[in-house]
């Protein structure tokens, strides 16, 4: 499972250039539309993996699509991903519930 993260916000149109530069490097590769605030209708991407890599290896990839896409280097940021049961942590935001004689926990 990924560790960390990168994201970063571009228009739609540039993301295949980001796409095919991280596609070969992360885990996995993810965008999603922004639709509140202030970069509403833009949209962010994230690259998963499993070690973090280098800063430099980060900015010469990231500038790499941006060379490409034709626009400046988007500013990142790496976080690390805490692993957690999700399960246990669903659980936990529901109740427990009394149905005459049963009690469900």
């Amino acid at each position: 499972m990924a560790k960390y993260s990168v994201s970063f916000v571009v228009k739609e149109e540039n993301i295949p250039f980001f796409e095919a530069v991280f596609d070969e490097k992360a885990e996995a590769f993810l965008w999603n539309l922004i639709e509140e605030g202030d970069l509403k209708g833009k949209w962010r991407a994230e690259a998963y993996f499993e070690e973090l890599p280098e800063e430099d290896d980060l900015n010469e990839w990231i500038k790499e699509a941006s060379a490409d896409a034709g626009i400046d280097s988007p500013e990142f940021i790496v976080n690390e991903i805490v692993q957690k049961n999700w399960l246990e942590e669903s659980f936990k935001s529901f109740p427990p519930i009394s149905f005459g004689r049963y009690y469900i926990y």
